[in-house]
């Protein structure tokens, strides 16, 4: 029990030194963190409560290899679980959808190098007009 106050008051003098925005920082992890666990938790009670059942394979002990030669009944009750947790976290975290990988990709595509799909199918690009009107 002392080894656990300890740590706390470590955490707390450690957040007390960084700056408002350090610590909200800090928080948002924390309850990541939290959130996370607890889905692990309810994900290994569920498959816990699946494995009672005589028919379910060991949620945990299978590759996806070995997952996916069961029929797709089965397949679908051992992932069930990890899809609904997927789902929440691209619902939760928008750093995982596509749009947001999309939108950061603006900043790298380099207008003066991109070729149109015309000029690409031509094989020149728009700034190369004009660099063969003397021939």
């Amino acid at each position: 029990m002392s080894e656990t106050i300890n740590f706390e008051q470590a955490v707390l003098e450690n957040l007390r030194q960084l700056p408002t925005e350090k610590q909200e920082e800090v928080l948002d992890f924390v309850q990541f963190l939290v959130q996370k666990a607890s889905q692990k938790k309810q994900l290994s009670s569920e498959s816990s409560e699946s494995n009672n059942s005589p028919t379910t394979a060991p949620t945990l002990k299978l590759s996806l290899t070995e997952i996916a030669r069961l029929p797709i009944a089965e397949r679908h009750k051992i992932l069930a679980p990890y899809i609904a947790a997927t789902a929440e976290d691209f619902l939760t975290y928008p750093e995982l959808t596509e749009f947001s990988v999309l939108d950061g990709e603006e900043s790298l595509i380099d207008s003066a190098i991109t070729r149109s799909h015309e000029a690409f199918l031509n094989s020149y690009a728009p700034e190369d007009e004009g660099l063969y009107d003397d021939y």
